[in-house]
């Protein structure tokens, strides 16, 4: 199952994914996350052209929106980002899917979005800069790289008043409906069996069903 969701913060629209059930205070929500190809770059994924997915995958480019800045936002320690990018780079911890990754936990009947972890990671592009141009600091020395510079959660998670206030008038509604519907079938089976069991006694005790069962014997 997919969804579109726009993700103001990040300036753009993406699909997610949602293959993954879970429970909230006993409400039964579907598990979304975003797919490992809405960050692929241009080559791999030529949708995410107009997203200026030009760099390598698993990174949001996000220099065009803040004034060319070389910003690139991506999940937290690099989580299905190409593994080409901690070359130059020590130091890292390794990622965990279930830390680092963006999860929405949404109701399946409603749409309502139940909780939500947003995980992302902010990173600048360095790049060697030839020593003549900037001698002060020895750009030169410098190795391109994708440097972190800090990463965020954000947590939303409905409490029980909601929850509770959710179960009784959307659950509750519902449990009497399917009563209601298992109801009319037990009482239309039941409905069958009678007509079946009387119509059974009327034949047997129709006169002509008698006189046949008398030649018979």
């Amino acid at each position: 199952l997919n969804r579109s969701s726009d993700i103001d913060d990040l300036f753009r629209s993406a699909n997610v994914t949602c293959n993954e059930t879970t429970e909230l205070e006993s409400i039964r929500l579907l598990r979304c996350i975003l797919p490992e190809y809405e960050l692929q770059n241009a080559t791999i994924n030529p949708l995410n052209a107009q997203w200026y997915a030009n760099s390598y995958s698993g990174f949001l480019n996000e220099s065009s929106p803040n004034f060319g800045a070389p910003l690139f936002i991506s999940k937290p320690h690099f989580l299905d980002v190409d593994p080409a990018v901690k070359t130059n780079l020590t130091g890292l911890h390794p990622p965990n899917r279930d830390l680092d990754d963006t999860t929405l936990d949404v109701e399946p009947i409603t749409g309502a979005l139940f909780r939500t972890r947003k995980r992302l990671q902010a990173n600048i592009q360095i790049r060697s800069v030839p020593e003549k141009l900037f001698k002060p600091f020895a750009l030169s020395k410098v190795k391109d790289a994708f440097v972190p510079i800090f990463y965020v959660e954000e947590t939303v998670t409905a409490n029980t008043t909601t929850c509770n206030a959710f179960k009784k008038q959307v659950y509750a509604p519902l449990d009497i409906v399917d009563g209601v519907q298992w109801g009319l079938v037990a009482f239309g089976g039941l409905v069958a069996l009678v007509c079946f069991i009387v119509g059974t006694k009327m034949i047997y005790k129709s006169p002509t069903n008698k006189k046949e069962i008398g030649r018979a014997v």
